[in-house]
């Protein structure tokens, strides 16, 4: 349709209305880089819990997104709040619709090394920042743990190409008695950490076969020198989305690396935490390399990224899948060889990172354990049953915080259960997790209970049961089962 005169007037009159306080504000940003934007639609409170639309909000999260408004809203009634997202506007709309939040990954975009990767990271985040789905930005994933774990493939790969070569050489009758010994001494080497000495006797092996240098850039000695480089543009990234936005940049480790390196990484974002899959717990389950691999270690890396992190806000990222839905195990292996957690695991886990004050917890690989159906079905029922006391989690940590104490017992008790108080319209909910592997009477005292206060136990008891006295000498005791969990809330007599 063709625009009159006056039509065309009035089109540009209202682009000039339009434009002029966008120009405004991209000026002021160029002269006063760090200026502060105005408040964004998402933040963290002072405690790490994420405010979204003005609530405190604790964090069920998926990285499945289901991308279509059935599985979206299916994650909706589950009881997950947030849900992974493209940058896109429409997807994030799809989400919104669904009632969900949406965080963002944005890759190695964020991780900038120039003036004009600073800019294309500004033109994919500008489009989606008045958009109030969304609540937070991700670097890219495992970022620390990358910079080691993805340089044993190539170096394993260039290893067998050297074996190779070696095979040919016997073929001809050739002396490869010191190369065989080099070998040895290599692997030795690299078997005690000795890195730098490790490729000395790689070049010597080498030199003597005739065969190309390795690459250094896969060297693991370069390993720590390319995270720090690494570090440095995920720094300079965050900086520049902290001009841009005022949204949370949340960043996921591997469980793995040292205190050190991870608080340094841990400067580039607001949000820490690991991915942890410990589920089945057995001797060859590598998933955790603390000494704890029992399913407590959930609670272990927890309390690790908070000590990382400083006062940084933690979410954990909790077994979505069984490793058999990853990689298939030989026709020879035990059946329940990378099974998927049960539900009584995947409760326990939930509430071990919560109890070690998580401020989110979050599911990866559900899309690779849909079927059959039934562990996403008892998955969906665990995050459910903690959603429906989202508020409580999302409250502040109470002021009084419970000493915990065990009855009597044959075990070795090398640490006490772990108690989270918190206070929620008038009441005090205590969140306790046995993580031994035995039953135990748990005491808790330090609460101020009264004679007469009401006492009961919340949600799915799993076998824990309070004492038939309930208050003795000012404290509650609560026998629970080996790797139990109570939910006990307490209202005070008036």
């Amino acid at each position: 349709m063709r625009r009159t005169s006056l039509d065309k007037l009035i089109h540009a009159s209202l682009v000039v209305l339009v434009c002029l306080p966008v120009l405004a504000m991209r000026n002021a940003a160029a002269a006063s880089p760090e200026k502060k934007q105005p408040a964004a639609v998402a933040r963290l409170d002072n405690d790490g819990m994420l405010i979204a639309a003005g609530r405190r909000t604790f964090v069920f999260g998926c990285y499945w997104n289901p991308a279509t408004s059935q599985g979206l809203e299916q994650l909706h009634r589950a009881g997950f709040n947030l849900v992974s997202s493209k940058a896109d506007r429409r997807a994030l709309d799809d989400i919104a619709r669904a009632g969900l939040l949406a965080w963002v990954p944005l890759g190695e975009q964020i991780a900038s090394s120039s003036g004009a990767e600073e800019k294309a990271l500004e033109t994919t985040v500008a489009p989606l920042l008045d958009h109030p789905a969304l609540v937070t930005w991700e670097v890219p994933d495992e970022a620390l743990w990358n910079e080691w774990y993805l340089r044993q493939e190539p170096l394993e790969a260039e290893r067998a190409k050297l074996r190779e070569v070696l095979r040919e050489r016997e073929k001809t009758d050739a002396d490869v008695s010191r190369v065989r010994a080099l070998m040895a001494e290599e692997a030795l080497l690299r078997a005690r950490a000795d890195f730098a000495t490790a490729e000395a006797r790689d070049r010597e092996i080498r030199k003597l076969l005739g065969a190309p240098e390795q690459n250094p850039s896969i060297q693991f000695s370069a390993a720590a020198q390319s995270a720090e480089q690494h570090r440095q543009r995920l720094l300079r990234g965050y900086r520049a989305m902290r001009r841009l936005d005022g949204r949370p940049v949340w960043m996921n480790f591997a469980p793995r690396n040292t205190l050190d390196d991870m608080n340094r990484y841990a400067e580039a974002a607001d949000i820490v935490g690991c991915d942890i899959y410990p589920v089945p717990v057995t001797p060859t389950q590598g998933h955790s390399d603390l000494v704890n691999r029992q399913l407590s270690c959930v609670g272990d890396y927890t309390e690790r990224f908070r000590a990382a992190g400083g006062k940084r806000a933690v979410w954990m990222v909790l077994q979505g899948f069984g490793w058999r839905d990853l990689n298939k195990p030989p026709a020879d292996a035990p059946k329940d060889t990378g099974r998927r957690p049960t539900r009584a695991e995947s409760r326990f886990m939930l509430y071990d990172a919560i109890v070690h004050r998580a401020r989110g917890v979050l599911y990866w690989g559900c899309n690779y354990a849909q079927e059959p159906p039934d562990f996403w079905k008892e998955l969906c029922s665990v995050v459910r049953e903690a959603a429906n006391l989202g508020e409580v989690w999302a409250a502040r940590d109470a002021a009084e915080q419970p000493t915990v104490s065990c009855a009597p017992t044959w075990g070795s008790l090398d640490r006490p259960p772990v108690a989270l108080a918190k206070r929620h319209d008038g009441k005090t909910y205590v969140l306790v997790v046995n993580e031994h592997l035995d039953g135990l009477a748990v005491r808790l005292s330090g609460l101020g209970v009264s004679d007469g206060a009401k006492i009961s136990l919340v949600g799915d008891p799993g076998g824990s049961a309070l004492a038939a006295d309930q208050v003795a000498q000012s404290s509650l005791t609560v026998h629970m089962p080996a790797q139990g969990i109570a939910i006990i809330a307490v209202e005070q007599a008036k």
